[in-house]
């Protein structure tokens, strides 16, 4: 089973009419991170970069088909992240994030990707399935999905959004 990711704006007014969509394996991706934390290619990826990557790891599960283990699992380890005043969310639940410090991570990513695809030689997957996640970096679809996230992140700023958070539906 898996879910595909969306962005949803803190003004709910504010529909995002192109509904840009990662591919599924997006979802795979960072979704590592609530799994294997530090050991996830997502985190690993950030610290090639020297960048601070579990933003993109953070997102709520809507809907219904969520089983109960697993539902169970990840309130177990939603608990288990920073309180929103560490975060400087003002919305758990929602797990709102400023939309300009993604844009900027999200940016710094695909142009680190970019200019240093050996990364993807370095990056262990022991933890992961390694030749699913060996294909969709070096295949092009990981750049691809996150220029997705990019053109998402900079709709809704033109729009006038302040803050988005990440979903799995």
């Amino acid at each position: 089973m898996g879910f595909n990711i969306a962005i949803h704006a803190d003004n709910a007014e504010i529909n995002f009419e192109g509904k840009a969509s990662m591919s599924r394996d997006y979802y795979y991706f960072v979704e590592g991170y609530s799994e294997f934390r530090e050991d996830s290619a997502l985190i690993q990826l950030g610290i090639f970069f020297g960048l601070y990557t579990s933003p993109l790891g953070r997102f709520s599960y809507v809907g219904n088909e969520m089983e109960d283990d697993q539902e169970e699992f990840f309130l177990l380890e939603n608990e288990m992240e920073e309180s929103p005043e560490e975060n400087g969310n003002s919305n758990e639940i929602s797990n709102l994030q400023d939309v300009d410090t993604l844009i900027d991570l999200v940016q710094k990513i695909l142009q680190g990707v970019t200019e240093k695809p050996e990364v993807f030689q370095k990056i262990d997957y022991a933890l992961w399935n390694e030749d699913l996640f060996e294909d969709y970096a070096i295949s092009g679809l990981m750049l691809s999905d996150l220029t997705c996230v990019l053109q998402s992140l900079q709709f809704y700023k033109d729009k006038g959004c302040k803050s988005v958070y990440f979903v799995a539906i």
